[in-house]
C-alpha cells in the first residue's frame, strides 16, 4: 500500500496501520516536520501501551525490504525518532529499529519538556 504523508496526522497513520496488521506501508519520501509536538504524548502514550500487530512502513527507496512484522508500539517509536530526527520516516525501514532504546528517548522528551513523567 502506497500513501502520502500528508493525508494522514501521525495518530490517524497509526489507526490505519492497526487496520491491517501484517503487510507494508510505503512512503514515496520523506516529510521534514511531519510530526508536530502535539503528537509526541499520543505517540508516548501507544509506545508505552499498544502491542498490537502492525503493518510497518518502508521508503520506496530503502533497499530493504524487512518481513519481520511490526507493532503498534514499534511503529509509535519510529515516529518518535521521526520527531527526534525532524524527519519522518528517520529510515528506511521501521522494523529495523525496536524498542529496547525506549527510555531513553522517553527520558529525552521528559527533559524537553515535551511529556511528563510517566
Amino acid at each position: 500500500m502506497y500513501i502520502d504523508l500528508l493525508d494522514y496526522t501521525p495518530v490517524e497513520l497509526i489507526q490505519e496501520l492497526a487496520d491491517s496488521p501484517r503487510g507494508h506501508v510505503f512512503v514515496n519520501e520523506a516529510v521534514h516536520g511531519w510530526i508536530e509536538k502535539d503528537s509526541v504524548p499520543a505517540l508516548v502514550e501507544i509506545v508505552s501501551s499498544d502491542r498490537r500487530p502492525s503493518m510497518s512502513v518502508s521508503l520506496t527507496t530503502s533497499p530493504f525490504l524487512d518481513k519481520g512484522e511490526s507493532t503498534l508500539a514499534n511503529e509509535a517509536y519510529f515516529m518518535l525518532l521521526g520527531y527526534r530526527h525532524g524527519v519522518y520516516p528517520p529510515a528506511g525501514n521501521s522494523t529495523r529499529h525496536t524498542l529496547e532504546d525506549f527510555e531513553t528517548l522517553k527520558n529525552l522528551l521528559i527533559r524537553e519538556d515535551l511529556i511528563t513523567g510517566m
